[in-house]
């Protein structure tokens, strides 16, 4: 009786639906029937998602690519069965084109202005007068909130046309996290908000793309930012774990204690400019970070899931393949410090990253000179 109204529950919604008990397919509503025309009730439902999909015991949104389709994959356990949803992803040729046209003529009108507003600096500086530091400081931050959206927008249109590649390197991974949550910590100890990294792992070196993990990251980290800024007495923490039943999978999870993920945003979670802003907010953000983060976790095998709700913040979890996996008394140790001191290309690419969240006094000379 019970299958029987959970099949009539779903067989008129439009969107793909498929219903699955102890790892078997229970029922495909037509719209499902159609996306899988050679599945039937009883088949095994790895058949149709991934594993890392189906391992979540808890109500998850993800990206994954299904059919050699982007899809969004919202997954409900709904008594002793779950039910997974099925949504396809748009992002057409004539969208890329026109991002990339964009990004470069909005790019060539930046560098201008920020050209100008570096040779600024030192004459502000000179005069010390407080009001014109501070105009200068605005510009400087609309110049990464812009540079920020350029660069998502240009990466994840790159990444999609299959023009930009992987390039790993050994990386120490629990050096890694905790370089990069002590370098935000350094921003976000302002904002009221303490962001932690915890892990119980030993030193493990995986072959990672540093510069654009840290980009897939930072996008993340300034979504929870923003989330936990809404919030009193937020907090902020990176894990790094590995599966108990899958030691060749590395996990990375980003948890925050911000005002979660509204249940009309959950569908469009991972597409470009979907999700409902209120124009007055003033770090809306655009909508381009996570569908970039999930880009560049598939360009290193991996995927990325969502868990949580509105009232008790957001999870997100990105699975990265150990492969080849190595340890790190292989002697194949590399440092991979990322400080907030290491270089002006790191310290960049911070506030770029995290523009929309941090303060204006973070994009004073202090930082860029």
């Amino acid at each position: 009786m019970y299958d029987t109204q959970l099949e009539q529950l779903f067989y008129l919604q439009p969107t793909a639906t498929v219903a699955v008990r102890n790892g078997a397919v229970l029922f495909l509503n037509p719209a499902a029937k159609r996306l899988y025309p050679d599945c039937s009730t009883g088949d095994d439902v790895s058949l149709l998602l991934p594993k890392d999909v189906l391992a979540f015991d808890v109500s998850f949104t993800c990206s994954v690519n299904l059919l050699e389709k982007p899809c969004t994959v919202i997954g409900v356990p709904m008594d002793d069965a779950w039910v997974y949803t099925i949504l396809p992803q748009e992002n057409t040729e004539m969208q890329a084109a026109l991002i990339e046209n964009v990004c470069i003529t909005m790019r060539r009108a930046l560098l201008g202005g920020h050209i100008a507003t570096r040779r600024l600096i030192p004459a502000v500086t000179k005069l010390n007068d407080k009001r014109q530091t501070v105009n200068l400081t605005a510009l400087n931050k609309s110049y990464f909130q812009m540079e920020r959206i350029c660069d998502n927008l240009d990466s994840f249109t790159r990444l999609q046309n299959g023009e930009d590649v992987l390039c790993p390197q050994p990386t120490e991974m629990v050096a890694f996290c905790r370089d990069l949550v002590n370098t935000v910590s350094h921003f976000s100890k302002p904002l009221g908000i303490d962001f932690t990294f915890q892990t119980e792992l030993a030193p493990i070196v995986v072959p990672i793309d540093r510069q654009k993990l840290t980009k897939a990251l930072i996008n993340l980290i300034s979504n929870s930012l923003k989330a936990v800024s809404m919030v009193e007495n937020g907090a902020l923490q990176l894990r790094l774990t590995r599966r108990d039943d899958n030691l060749d999978n590395l996990i990375l999870s980003l948890k925050d204690t911000g005002c979660g993920i509204s249940p009309e945003d959950v569908p469009h979670i991972f597409e470009l400019y979907k999700q409902k802003r209120p124009t007055t907010q003033a770090n809306a953000g655009t909508g381009t970070g996570m569908a970039l983060a999930q880009s560049i976790l598939r360009l290193h095998g991996g995927n990325l899931l969502l868990t949580g709700t509105p009232e008790e913040g957001t999870t997100v979890w990105l699975h990265l393949p150990i492969n080849p996996a190595v340890t790190a008394d292989n002697g194949q140790l590399n440092d991979s410090h990322l400080t907030f001191d290491s270089g002006a290309n790191d310290i960049e690419a911070i506030l770029t990253g995290l523009s929309d969240v941090l303060r204006y006094e973070d994009f004073s000379a202090h930082y860029l000179d």
